[in-house]
Parts: structure tokens; C-alpha cells; sequence
């Protein structure tokens, strides 16, 4: 029940009618091309502290629908520790470029907290996976692109400019 073909190469499927409406065999033939998409990446930031956001930055031209707008998909955020799981929105940096940003705020906490409420709640040493539903790769299929962002002991006020950030 399945046929493999590559991207761009056409394909007829045909079927003998044995009795059609005047009582005659007939041959129905219909062709289709089959297409294939771009293969899809997903970077997050590379270590996060507590009370930081992670930042993701997908690239998937299939996500690039409208040449003339800012087009939008999400990815998904999971605490493998606790399985707390929270959805990004990612939007396109400018019309046509296939590629998108987005963020989510961590706290601290040994969750897990609610999913999709915002915030994903982290301790030092946990591994954050982010996933991106690659929906229509090269080959033609869909695929799940993850990368994982480490949550690090808080570096405190490394810039003396009041916030604590991991950057």
C-alpha cells in the first residue's frame, strides 16, 4: 500500500472500469506530481538560567506561505526532567525570509508547572528539548527536528546593570 517516489517525479495511477455507465469497459487514468518540501532546522539558545527566556530560531521555507506577509508556526518546549511542555510562537523576521523567531520565560521550580501557561519551570541541570513538527521535509515526509537547551546554575549580575541573565 505504499509507494515510494522522489520529489518531481510524476506519477499516473490507473484503474480498469469494468462496467461503466453505457456498459463498457473503460481505463480511468489520473496524474500527479509528486512534491517535496525543504528540510527544516530548529537552534535554541545554547545554556538558560532560571528567570531567563530560551530563544528559538526555526528555519523551514514550507512555513514561508505568503511572499507579502509575516507568516507564523510554533514549536514546542519540553522540560525533560518534569515533561512540563510548552508551546512557542515563532513568527517570521520579515516577509519571505523562511525564517522565524520566538521566545518562552523560564522561573525556577521543580515543577513541573501547567502546561502552556507561559512560563516553563526549570532547575539547574535540566535539558529543555525543543521540538519543531517538520510537516514536509525533502523527502517528502514529516519529520520531528528537536535541539536541547541545558538550564545552568544562575550566573548573577555579570553586566552590573540590575538583571540576572545567562547571556
Amino acid at each position: 500500500g505504499i509507494l515510494q517516489v522522489s520529489p518531481g517525479v510524476p506519477v499516473q495511477a490507473c484503474y480498469t472500469d469494468s462496467l461503466d455507465a453505457a456498459g463498457s469497459q473503460v481505463e480511468r487514468c489520473e496524474s500527479l506530481s509528486v512534491i517535496g518540501g525543504t528540510d527544516g532546522s530548529v537552534e535554541a539558545t545554547v545554556v538558560v538560567q532560571p528567570g531567563d527566556s530560551v530563544r528559538v530560531r526555526v528555519s523551514d521555507g514550507d512555513v514561508n506561505r505568503d511572499a507579502g506577509a509575516i507568516d507564523a508556526g510554533a514549536v514546542t518546549v519540553v522540560n525533560t526532567r518534569t515533561g512540563e511542555r510548552e508551546t512557542v510562537a515563532v513568527a517570521e523576521i520579515s516577509p519571505d525570509a523562511a525564517v522565524f523567531y520566538g521566545a518562552l520565560h523560564t522561573a525556577g521550580g521543580s515543577g513541573p508547572g501547567g502546561n502552556d501557561d507561559g512560563v516553563l519551570l526549570a532547575l539547574k541541570s535540566d535539558d529543555l528539548r525543543i521540538e519543531y513538527d517538520d510537516a514536509l521535509t525533502a523527502s517528502g515526509i514529516a519529520a520531528v527536528r528537536t535541539d536541547t537547551t541545558r538550564t545552568v546554575q544562575p550566573f548573577g549580575d555579570a553586566s552590573g546593570n540590575g538583571n540576572v541573565r545567562g547571556f
